[in-house]
């Protein structure tokens, strides 16, 4: 399976996902981290055949 996290960097929900990370390879899944964030020079801390993108929120989670 491909799970896709969609997170904010830093805080709890990065940290979540970089304990699970190592189990759920070992379980056979495909992990990818889509950063909601505008600038693509954001630091992370994954390994390097996590595939990482980087996708600016808009405003709608204030209408929501």
């Amino acid at each position: 399976m491909h799970i896709v996290y969609v997170i904010a960097p830093g805080g709890g929900p990065e940290a979540y996902v970089k304990t699970l990370l190592p189990w759920l390879e070992q379980q056979g899944h495909h992990v990818s981290i889509v950063y909601t964030v505008r600038s693509a020079r954001q630091v992370h801390a994954f390994p390097p055949h996590i595939r990482t993108e980087f996708a600016s929120a808009g405003p709608l989670h204030y209408y929501l």
